[in-house]
């Protein structure tokens, strides 16, 4: 698994194919097109209430709409048995 995840914003292309090339062969490191359409806080229709006390994913979110991409370090898996 990655220990480093970088998303790049969905309208980015060009930016995508730089850091896809500029990374390449870098272990630990993975390179990904933001595949979301929408915000679920966005759509239309009736909402599910939201049962996580804060949205942890909002602060990557914002990132990727100021910056292009955000970089998100990946915690180590735990093995446990």
């Amino acid at each position: 698994m990655a220990r480093y995840w970088l998303i790049v914003a969905r309208e980015q292309l060009k930016l995508f194919d730089f850091w896809t090339l500029s990374l390449l062969g870098i272990q630990g490191v993975q390179v990904t097109l933001d595949r979301r359409k929408e915000e679920r806080r966005e759509r239309g229709g009736m909402l599910t209430p939201e049962r996580r006390r804060a949205d942890r994913r909002q602060t990557a979110i914002n990132d990727i709409r100021l910056n292009d991409f955000v970089i998100i370090r990946r915690q180590p898996e735990t093995s446990s048995g």
